[in-house]
């Protein structure tokens, strides 16, 4: 098995969060895979092992530190660990699908705008985009950051609700041959044009759900259908009940 294990040092207050593997039999005891101290004390999180299990794939946000992005590296060695997949927005709760061979992840994305059928533009870069235009780098907009609700509720919890919502994407993975690992030493690859797959796109509910869902909110069969656990989208009485899970 493989689990994330948090350090930390006296030097800034920094913190690292690493993973390390085990097994039942052979090798009893936790051994290190990744060091976040070598990365400027950055995390990995939610390791996931690969098909054939001679690599795991895990989130980490050692390339930017504004957001995670999935990061393969074999068990045994040698190698650190390859990027596997950077995405236009944070991601999280990483699931790698052996029936339908591919990872899935969440990503927090607007469920108000449109996107293409094709999924050309998917929601991930829409949400992007958008973020960019509201944090307004240039000045556009004059400082003004107010926000227009059209309907109840406004906040949950301890936090403003806006027009995200948390949905499953699922990007298909590929082996790669071993003739061609020196290329993706990381033993699998996603080809570069390929668009994460909104699974529940445009609809205006929360998988994961709150804040105590995750990856067991989904399943993908071999054939690619989805089945996932969901509240029904919001109901005119939503306001009147924090009941959300």
């Amino acid at each position: 098995f493989a689990t994330p294990v948090t350090t930390t040092t006296t030097n800034n207050n920094n913190a690292a969060t690493e993973e390390r593997s085990a097994g039942s039999t052979s090798s009893p005891h936790l051994r290190q895979l990744t060091s976040g101290a070598q990365h400027g004390w950055t995390s990995a999180n939610t390791p996931t092992f690969s098909p054939c299990g001679k690599y795991i794939a895990f989130l980490s946000n050692r390339k930017d530190k504004t957001k995670t992005s999935v990061w393969i590296l074999p068990v045994g060695g040698p190698g650190e660990a390859t990027l596997l997949k950077e995405f236009p927005v944070s991601v999280g709760d990483l699931d790698w699908s052996h029936e339908a061979n591919g990872i899935i992840v969440s990503a927090s994305v607007y469920v108000d705008g449109t996107t293409s059928a094709n999924n050309k533009e998917d929601a991930m870069a829409m949400t992007a985009a958008r973020d960019k235009v509201l944090d307004d780098p240039e000045g556009h907009l004059g400082g003004l950051n107010a926000v227009l609700f059209k309907r109840l509720p406004m906040r949950e919890w301890d936090r403003w609700m806006d027009a995200k919502m948390m949905h499953p994407f699922f990007v298909p993975v590929v082996a790669v041959e071993s003739k061609l690992q020196a290329e993706a030493p990381g033993g699998y690859t996603i080809a570069v044009d390929t668009n994460p797959i909104d699974l529940l796109q445009g609809v205006p509910t929360a998988v994961p759900s709150g804040a105590f869902g995750g990856s067991e909110d989904w399943s993908v069969s071999p054939k690619g259908a989805v089945a996932v656990s969901a509240r029904p989208p919001m109901a005119e009485d939503e306001a009147w009940t924090t009941n959300r899970h």
